[in-house]
């Protein structure tokens, strides 16, 4: 008898239970539905007030530079780059003066002067390649001059010459760069500057190097890599190209 009494009470509680769960269900999903109509509302909106802008232009061309030098590193055993003694090299130097002014002749070009390496020597021992002044109003014809004005009006405590490339005749080589290098030193103000001179063991790199950063402001040579400590000629009268 107790159990009959009970089971229409029950019934109701399921019922009543399960229709609270489906109000619930039906609130929940109006919300939600609202929330997603009011944020795709706001996008809208929001694309409205900031229409994309066209994607710029991408550069598909190589420089011819950069493609004959991508050409030779992927088609030699050898790749000319600096060992980590010789890196060392700069690197304490480096420790030592920075915060500094470092100038790196990186990837680049010069016109195409390898084979004209001895006519150039003899040219830089005439007088207008052994005057000290700003490479910009130089005479000497391996002075290069097609740089910023920020370049040469910067006095560089590091010089790392390590380009253009030299690894066949007609490469451009590092003459012009090496000279620079050495006027830039001797210019500036007052204090020296370091001068590094990569790749020595070919011919062009290890003539040009002595003769224009001058064996006398050798320093120290590490592998392929030499280091030259070149003073300032504006502070004393008379000073010789070299020492």
């Amino acid at each position: 008898m107790r159990s009959k009494n009970q089971s229409p009470i029950n019934t109701k509680i399921i019922i009543l239970g399960l229709f609270f769960l489906l109000l619930l269900s039906v609130i929940a999903w109006s919300s939600s539905s609202s929330f997603i109509a009011e944020n795709d509302d706001a996008s809208d909106s929001a694309a409205a007030a900031c229409p994309s802008l066209p994607s710029p232009p991408t550069c598909t061309k190589t420089p011819p530079s950069l493609a004959n030098a991508l050409v030779h590193y992927v088609t030699t055993n050898v790749t000319p780059q600096q060992t980590l003694k010789e890196i060392s090299v700069s690197s304490r130097v480096l420790e030592k003066k920075s915060p500094c002014n470092f100038l790196i002749f990186g990837l680049g070009h010069d016109s195409l002067i390898v084979n004209q390496a001895d006519e150039l020597i003899e040219s830089g021992m005439e007088d207008d390649c052994k005057v000290v002044g700003d490479p910009r109003i130089s005479r000497c014809q391996l002075a290069l001059k097609g740089f910023p004005d920020n370049i040469y009006d910067t006095e560089w405590d590091l010089i790392m010459v390590d380009a253009p490339t030299g690894y066949h005749d007609e490469a451009p080589g590092r003459m012009n760069a090496i000279y620079t290098a050495g006027l830039m030193s001797r210019n500036r103000k007052n204090g020296e500057t370091d001068v590094f001179v990569h790749d020595v063991d070919r011919a062009i790199e290890d003539k040009f190097s002595k003769f224009f950063l001058c064996e006398g402001y050798l320093t120290e040579q590490e592998g392929r890599l030499r280091h030259f400590v070149i003073p300032s000629h504006r502070t004393g009268s008379g000073k010789p190209f070299c020492p």
